[in-house]
């Protein structure tokens, strides 16, 4: 699926947004399972409620006044052309986990990461029927 075209309204803005969040929360939970031997490791996060609120009040916004506002917060900053930064944070529960029990660690871990991939999907599966969607009524 392209990401890349020029969005087309403001739900489509949120859901590539989603998308986007997901793969590099992907990355980062990836990271952790990765690296547990590394002596100076320590697992870390997106802030995935911080990200759901702004996109909560993106929609919020939208639904009211038809118009799209993105907020930043402490670690998701919205730059021009559509783009924005996240930044990891040490995830503090995992990293206690880590310390006490690596099996418990990575079980939750991947549990993330299996959660993670089910937003992505779900949000790829509604760009994409949306775009069909867009597809049939330009042919009509």
């Amino acid at each position: 699926m392209n990401l890349k075209p020029a969005i087309q309204d403001n739900v489509t803005d949120i859901l590539v947004k989603i998308i986007e969040f997901t793969r590099r929360r992907d990355e980062v939970l990836r990271h952790n399972v990765l690296a547990v031997n590394d002596e100076s490791f320590e697992p870390r996060d997106l802030d995935v409620d911080g990200f759901a609120d702004l996109m909560a009040f993106a929609m919020s916004e939208h639904v009211s006044n038809n118009r799209l506002v993105f907020s930043d917060n402490q670690t998701i900053r919205f730059c021009g052309g559509g783009r924005f930064e996240t930044e990891a944070v040490v995830d503090r529960q995992a990293k206690k986990l880590f310390e006490n029990d690596i099996s418990k660690y990575l079980k939750q871990q991947m549990k993330k990461i299996s959660e993670n991939m089910l937003n992505r999907k779900v949000a790829e599966e509604l760009l994409r029927h949306k775009e069909q969607r867009q597809a049939t009524v330009k042919q009509l």
